[in-house]
């Protein structure tokens, strides 16, 4: 049975700080418990940039939200993010637009983006929204839209809409691969140091050795060679590959597919055992 809204539930979640701070310790208005596979429409994915689950609510969310993590000028990345509600309300009346309500009650909704994102050099923010293609043919979406557009605007944050569609698949399939082989906050802190290991080994060889060869052949006879597990460096060049250490087509089918000799080299961060050096 679905809970009713009411005012107090609506202080409830402000008083547990439902849309409040940033990075780790940020808490999106809206989650969900449940973890999902991909696409599937809500699902929890731990976030390589804030070091926390994210709470992702559409299979559009979803695609942009690898985007939006594989981006280096992003550096925070706030789902559900709560607009003021009498910012929200003051827009609406001002500018003759519908403000929804929760279903059977009088009361405004607290409206939400898809992404509240924060961006370096210099630090800015801006407000994201995703949408399916057929959706914008609804003249409520619109008006919501609408509403949200001019809502940020009365808060001087640049806001844009995305369409689901105009994401390419294949990047997006490449993003999320990659993506699982980044560490990540609870990960424990020995494999992180051992990927981290394996990553500057192969990220030396692929910079001298050139073969055209698929990755995954060329990563099974390196982890032979080397007398790692089997799938070792495999993962440590996805790895690479999510930090732009080793630069590669985006669009491609099939990563592990990969012409040894088409890769190109990134930027190359000096060997873990320079790094404290001076």
């Amino acid at each position: 049975m679905k809970r009713v809204w009411t005012e107090e539930r609506v202080k409830r979640l402000q008083r547990e700080g439902r849309g409040e701070g940033e990075g780790a310790n940020y808490k999106p208005w809206i989650r969900h418990t449940r973890s999902g596979a991909p696409m599937s429409g809500t699902l929890r994915t731990p976030g390589y940039k804030t070091g926390r689950d994210h709470h992702i609510l559409s299979g559009g969310e979803e695609k942009l939200f690898f985007v939006l993590e594989f981006s280096p000028p992003v550096v925070d990345i706030r789902e559900q993010f709560p607009l003021n509600r009498d910012t929200t309300l003051g827009v609406a009346q001002a500018e003759g637009l519908p403000h929804g309500t929760y279903p059977g009650t009088d009361i405004p909704i607290v409206m939400t983006i898809d992404f509240m994102v924060t961006f370096r050099d210099p630090k800015r923010y801006a407000a994201f929204s995703v949408k399916w293609a057929p959706d914008l043919d609804r003249l409520s979406v619109l008006e919501g839209l609408e509403l949200e557009r001019r809502s940020c605007k009365a808060m001087n944050l640049p806001y844009y809409l995305v369409v689901h569609q105009e994401i390419d698949d294949r990047m997006v399939k490449n993003l999320r691969e990659l993506h699982s082989c980044a560490p990540k906050a609870r990960d424990d802190e020995s494999q992180v140091e051992q990927l981290e290991i394996v990553a500057d080994r192969i990220e030396e060889a692929l910079a001298n050795e050139r073969p055209r060869v698929p990755l995954s052949a060329y990563c099974s006879d390196f982890d032979e060679r080397h007398s790692l597990e089997p799938g070792s460096s495999l993962t440590a060049a996805k790895y690479l590959m999510w930090q732009r250490r080793v630069l590669f087509d985006m669009r491609i089918d099939e990563v592990s597919q990969l012409c040894v000799a088409e890769l190109k080299m990134g930027q190359m961060r000096a060997p873990r055992s320079l790094q404290a050096v001076g």
